[in-house]
C-alpha cells in the first residue's frame, strides 16, 4: 500500500494497533518519486506481518459478524468510562 503524506489538524492520531499507515509506504508529493515507491512496493513484502496484525485488530472480517463485534467493543468502552 502507498499512502499520500498528509498533515492536518483535522486528522486525529490513530491507536498503533489500528494504524493502517504502518502497512505501507508514505508518499510525499513534493519529495518522492512515486514510480520508485511503486516498484519497491511490488518487489518487497516487508509489511505482510504488520498488515496481518492491523487486520486482526479491526472489526471487519468476512464472517458477517462485524456489527456484533462493533457493538461489543462500544459496550466495553462504555464500561471502562463508567469504572
Amino acid at each position: 500500500m502507498i499512502f499520500n503524506k498528509v498533515k492536518s489538524k483535522d486528522i486525529l492520531p490513530t491507536e498503533k494497533k489500528f494504524d493502517i499507515k504502518r502497512c505501507g509506504y508514505e508518499f510525499d508529493l513534493g519529495k518522492d518519486d512515486i514510480l520508485k515507491i511503486i516498484a519497491h512496493s511490488l518487489a518487497k513484502h516487508e509489511f505482510r506481518a504488520t498488515i496481518a496484525e492491523v487486520r486482526a485488530n479491526c472489526f471487519y472480517y468476512l464472517d458477517g459478524r462485524a456489527t456484533e463485534r462493533a457493538v461489543k467493543f462500544i459496550r466495553e468502552v462504555q464500561k471502562q468510562q463508567v469504572n
